[in-house]
């Protein structure tokens, strides 16, 4: 998926990712948020492709949440880099150019994982100014 595109992405040009299946059904909620977020993430095109007359308010919400928007938006226009890999576990780092960062834990499995991360190991040595996708607030 993308890998190794990240370098042919920047303002006037992008790497399209497809369709959002956002709403589309077949999907929970969370499956729904990740989706949209690691679209977010690696600077897709962030296009409907649900029925909006049919459209429930989880799926507006999804669709309208600023902070997800803002990342996919942002000045600087370089998609994710994908840190971690760990098979069905993925970490996605994007840095919008604004001295901040965002984090895309990425779970492709089924089951509930829990993980241990070594922020050093990722060079991240705070917190601070740190945006994982699928909790931000709609704001």
């Amino acid at each position: 998926m993308q890998r190794m595109l990240q370098l042919y992405s920047g303002p006037g040009h992008w790497n399209d990712m497809d369709m959002l299946q956002v709403g589309n059904g077949g999907m929970t909620f969370t499956e729904n948020r990740s989706h949209f977020s690691l679209w977010a993430m690696m600077f897709s095109p962030l296009m409907a492709g649900n029925d909006l007359r049919k459209m429930t308010d989880s799926t507006k919400n999804i669709f309208t949440n600023k902070a997800v928007i803002t990342l996919n938006q942002d000045a600087l226009g370089k998609q994710a880099e994908k840190i971690i890999d760990e098979g069905k576990f993925q970490i996605f780092r994007k840095e919008p150019g604004n001295g901040e960062m965002a984090l895309c834990f990425f779970n492709r499995s089924d089951l509930r994982v829990t993980k241990k991360i070594d922020w050093q190991k990722l060079n991240i040595s705070n917190g601070k100014n740190l945006l994982t996708c699928g909790q931000a607030n709609n704001n």
